[in-house]
């Protein structure tokens, strides 16, 4: 029975590949030169390419890039950081449930939506400590924080300084 099993699937190969040949002639030399290997040897090179993704993903050797989907994240929060940002705005604007924007969310910005807010706005301040002469509770409440002493908190925890010893320090 295994024998017929073979023969079945190599006559499946060949058509297969006579199919290639006369639809795609572009590939046909590309097609001969592919040999035709048995189901086990094909899920053998499967788990080991699979390990090894795994393996150069964990190590950081290369890192996913951002997809469309976490550009039109980032484009919504550019647009609306002046502002009271809700999970339920975003997720309204994306057509996403609240749990798989959580998941992309963590998969591919690395931390919850809320703190990548928190850290979009400081990276406005930051830039807007340098580049105008607006005062520090202004910077806050353009950036969307409404309560001075909240940001002048997540500004020092995230930047390691006051927005006050940044400012002085970078100019």
């Amino acid at each position: 029975m295994l024998c017929s099993v073979r023969s079945s699937l190599r006559k499946t190969a060949k058509k297969t590949k006579e199919h290639i040949k006369t639809h795609f002639p572009e590939f046909a030399h590309e097609v001969d030169s592919i040999p035709i290997k048995s189901q086990q040897e094909l899920n053998a090179a499967a788990t080991v390419l699979q390990a090894i993704t795994a393996y150069v993903m964990t190590n950081h050797w290369v890192a996913p890039s951002k997809s469309a989907f976490i550009r039109e994240i980032d484009q919504y929060i550019e647009q609306h950081l002046s502002q009271h940002i809700t999970v339920e705005d975003i997720c309204a604007v994306l057509h996403i449930g609240r749990t798989k924007l959580y998941e992309i969310s963590m998969d591919y910005l690395g931390c919850g939506l809320a703190e990548y807010i928190r850290k979009q706005r400081i990276a406005r301040a930051q830039q807007m400590l340098l580049q105008t002469n607006a005062s520090i509770t202004e910077i806050a409440f353009l950036t969307g924080f409404s309560d001075y002493n909240h940001f002048s908190r997540i500004f020092k925890k995230i930047v390691g300084i006051s927005a006050r010893e940044y400012r002085k320090k970078q100019s």
